[in-house]
């Protein structure tokens, strides 16, 4: 296993999306995982919301161990319930 893997599961439990309202927390389901860094949550609304996971940085899918990052995502967070605080906008995702 590459190190990130663990690195990935530590930073998991400070989930954080990357919107223009700071410091505002919400609760919803895993509902994807794009790659390593990158999921959809599906919040009370029933809206899908993509979500930067901060301070992570995972190899690209194209990259070596990007689909195994990917893989210890959906291990990690697929179909579970998280805490999201929201701290800024991505305007990549």
């Amino acid at each position: 296993m590459p190190r990130i893997l663990p690195w990935i599961a530590s930073t998991f439990m400070a989930v954080v999306l990357f919107l223009a309202t700071p410091a505002q927390a919400w609760e919803g389901l895993v509902i994807g995982v794009h790659d390593g860094d990158t999921i959809t949550v599906l919040n009370w609304d029933l809206e899908t919301v993509k979500v930067r996971l901060a301070d992570v940085d995972c190899p690209e899918l194209d990259q070596p161990w990007g689909y195994m990052a990917k893989w210890y995502t959906m291990y990690q967070c697929l179909a579970r319930f998280v805490d999201v605080e929201q701290r800024g906008y991505d305007r990549r995702v």
